[in-house]
Parts: C-alpha cells; structure tokens; sequence
C-alpha cells in the first residue's frame, strides 16, 4: 500500500506552493532578482523624491506667508474632521480627527483651513467654537495656514522621512547591478562545481552516493537511519561518500564539519604532493527546527615540517584563519585506480555534495555566519549614512 507524506508542518497549500515557486524562480534566475530590485529602488525613490518636493513646497508657502506676505486672521473650529489614513499613531486605531477651523477673508469670503497638525485619535480631544490664529494670502484666501508654533515647527518635517526613502531607494538602484554580477558568479561557481561531479546514465547527476542513500531510506520507511536525528542522518551521508578521499567528518555543535583529516599519516605525502598549503574546513549548522542549514567556509595556512616519519602538515596560527564563502580551487590527486585512470578530489566540489545531501534530506540551504555578519554591517554602514545625510539635508533645508 502506497503511503503519503506529509512534510514537517503540515501540508502545504497551494499558496505557498507558488510562492516557493516564485522564489526558487528568483533564485535560479539573478536578472529577475537584479530586475526586482530596480522596480522597488525606482518606487522608492520616486516616491520619496515626491514627499521632499511636497515638503519642500509647504515649508516655501510659509515662509512666504510669515515673510509679510501674509494677512492674519482669527480661525474659529467649525467641525472634526475624521480622516481614514493608513499610518495611524496607535496599532488600535486606523482613524484620526483633525479640526477644521473658519476664518473671513478681507474680500468677506468664508475660507477654511484643516490643521493637520493637531490631530488626535479621539474627536472628544477639540471644543467648538475655539479660534487660533492663521495666516492666508489676501490674493487668494484658499491659500491659508495655521499660525501656531507646532505648525511652524512641524512645516518641514516631512523631510525628516523623504531624504531617508530617497536614499534607500537610490542605494537599492545602484546596488542592483553589483546583485547581479555577486548572483552570476556564484551560480558559475556552482554550476563549475556540479560539473565536477559523477556522470551517472549520460546525464550530470548528484553524487551516486547521495541518491542511493536516499533511495534506500525512502523506501525502508524505517529503520537505523531515521531513529536518528535529521543532523546525525546528514553528517552519516556526507561521511559515507569520503571513503578513499583525505576528507573526514566530526562532530560539532549543532552540525559537523568536513575537513581535511591531517591526523591521518596516510594523506600526509599526497597532500604535499599536491602541494597543498592551505586547509580548507566546512563548518555546517543544521537548524532542524526550520529545516534549514548553512555552510561557514574557513581557510587555514597549512606548513609542513620536518618530523620523525617525513614531512609533518602544521596549521597556521589564528592571525591567518579566513572565513567566508571561499572558492577552493586546488585539485588533490589521489593516484591511479585498477584501471590505471588517475583519480583526483576536489574539495570545492565537496562542498557542492554537501549541500546536495543535505537537499536530498528536505533541508534548505541558507547564508553562512561570515555572510550574514557581512550584510548586517553593510546594512549598518548604509543606514548611518541615510541619518548622516538626511541630517545634513535636513539642516540646510531649515537653515537655507
């Protein structure tokens, strides 16, 4: 009898079928991602460069008015404005009241000004009847302002939000292409890696290894490997395709690493003869919880020195550890097999198994510590120069 699966989490709904769709679209395919970036960089800025000019023409009518333009008159509250507006100031609330105050013109017309700096959240808040002093152009009377301190205040304020969106949006534009390009060579690198592995029936297919060990627990159901965890079943697959290689796996907190095994004297004239002189170590996190791992690539000077039995393989100190997503592009050659065909391991290509084994199991691959750390200073850095920015702009604006 067939038996049905139903992944970690409950079945999953058509809807995010296509989302998973969309973003495995967006993953394969770096123009989409740079195209995505474009359009909401555009928006961004567009509508960021519309809030500045708005502000910027709020703050030129008033100072116009105040310059001796202007004509004063003795608003009186007339009505409570509610208004519908998607940033409110509380999260309970989607509404705000704003008062709506009556002045007469010198022409003897009727003029109304709606203070939208006095706006509150419960209309209770504002008594009819109450004046306040505003200020209007006696060329057209349509052209009036509240003349109170916070209104005088608050005329530019919107700057304060403006030059901040403008900046992101630019910076999403001008990050965009370099997206692009970081995109494009990592997906060579893997497609560089893949192309490395085992050819099984004509076709370029993940490591034989790795299928049949999923072949096999998939249709034994139960059984040695799944009284296991999800961790301890990764780091059993990584180690059983290593044989005959001078790779081996340990255990670590929350996951395994796969590095060179320079404890074992049998590596150790291979890998000189190679002229291996660095050590490359893949440090991999599983998050069982969210079905997620992540791959922390760390790159190690390696020595060899003079022992009792030969050459001895030394690591360098901590000052020449690099870590990172490192391409490791050193072929070591493992000698001839029966058939007299040289035989050779790339550990590059290593790590593209891993990542391949850890799929096969339902795992998703995610950003290493190193490129993480990495984009939350890049985002840091940006941010402090939006504040500085805007600061600046900001200080001109008021002060020009």
């Amino acid at each position: 009898m067939q038996r049905s699966r139903v992944p970690r989490g409950g079945p999953v709904h058509r809807g995010n079928g296509t989302i998973m769709r969309a973003s495995r679209l967006f993953s394969t395919r770096p123009a989409l991602r740079g195209l995505l970036l474009c359009v909401v960089g555009a928006l961004i800025t567009g509508s960021g460069i519309l809030g500045i000019v708005s502000a910027l023409h709020q703050g030129d009518v008033r100072d116009a008015l105040t310059d001796g333009a202007g004509v004063t008159a003795e608003g009186t509250l007339t009505e409570v404005v509610t208004l519908h507006s998607s940033t409110h100031r509380t999260r309970y609330s989607d509404t705000e009241h704003c008062p709506r105050y009556a002045f007469t013109a010198a022409d003897g017309s009727r003029q109304t000004v709606l203070d939208r700096t006095q706006c509150s959240d419960r209309a209770d808040d504002f008594t009819t009847g109450s004046t306040i002093p505003v200020l209007y152009d006696p060329a057209d009377p349509k052209v009036a302002i509240i003349d109170t301190p916070g209104a005088r205040g608050s005329s530019r304020s919107g700057l304060l939000f403006a030059i901040p969106m403008t900046l992101l949006g630019l910076g999403l534009l001008i990050a965009a292409p370099s997206a692009v390009r970081r995109a494009r060579r990592n997906r060579a690198a893997e497609d560089a890696a893949r192309a490395e592995m085992p050819v099984l029936g004509g076709e370029p297919t993940a490591y034989p290894e790795v299928a049949a060990a999923a072949a096999v627990a998939s249709a034994a159901g139960t059984g040695s490997e799944t009284d296991v965890s999800v961790t301890e079943r990764f780091a059993r697959r990584v180690a059983s395709g290593l044989d005959g290689t001078p790779f081996m796996v340990e255990p670590c907190p929350d996951g395994f690493r796969v590095g060179f095994a320079l404890a074992d004297a049998r590596w150790w004239s291979i890998l000189q003869y190679s002229d291996v002189r660095d050590s490359i170590t893949y440090t991999v996190r599983v998050d069982e919880r969210k079905n997620r791992f992540r791959i922390d690539d760390t790159l190690r000077t390696l020595s060899w020195s003079a022992g009792a039995t030969g050459m001895v393989p030394r690591l360098g100190v901590s000052s020449s550890i690099r870590s990172g997503r490192i391409r490791y592009g050193r072929i070591i050659q493992l000698g001839l097999d029966p058939g007299g065909v040289l035989t050779a391991f790339s550990p590059d290509a290593e790590r593209a198994r891993i990542v391949e084994t850890g799929r096969s199991l339902g795992l998703r691959p995610g950003a290493g510590r190193s490129t993480l750390i990495g984009l939350w200073a890049a985002g840091g850095a940006i941010g402090l120069c939006i504040i500085g920015a805007s600061t600046a702009l900001l200080i001109i604006a008021l002060t020009g």
